[in-house]
């Protein structure tokens, strides 16, 4: 007979109830709080997003236990709006500077390069229309 190990991922004690947590804001009770602000939640290690004015929950996964859980907010406005044009070929790093018109001397320099073959293709973009459970993760 050979080692058994147990399966991977977390496990849950036996009585440990499994809850998922669906955050919403309660219509009428925005108080100076912009609807082009954007509310991040985190919970644990899960972190979810969306506009103030989109209306949606923010779903997170299940928890285990009982214990107490820390939940972080976030309000976060636009400050600034910046554009680049990228030049066809992206087979050599580029770099761009990005101005920010209308702010306080804003600006940056960004890096393009061809994305590593072996790295981890991007999280997908939310279609419209969906719900807070496929909100973008930070």
């Amino acid at each position: 007979a050979g080692l058994r190990l147990p399966p991977p991922g977390p496990r849950r004690p036996p009585n440990a109830p499994s809850v998922a947590m669906e955050v919403s804001l309660v219509p009428g009770k925005l108080t100076g709080i912009s609807e082009e602000a954007i509310l991040s939640i985190r919970a644990g290690c899960v972190r979810r997003q969306a506009a103030i004015s989109s209306g949606r929950s923010f779903r997170f996964p299940e928890r285990q236990g009982q214990d107490d859980m820390l939940v972080k907010f976030e309000l976060m406005t636009k400050v600034a709006t910046g554009y680049i044009v990228l030049k066809p070929d992206l087979g050599t790093p580029r770099h761009y500077h990005v101005t920010f018109p209308g702010a306080d001397d804003f600006s940056c320099e960004v890096e393009v390069k061809p994305a590593d073959p072996g790295a981890a293709p991007p999280a997908p973009e939310p279609k419209e229309g969906t719900n807070a459970k496929d909100a973008k993760e930070y």
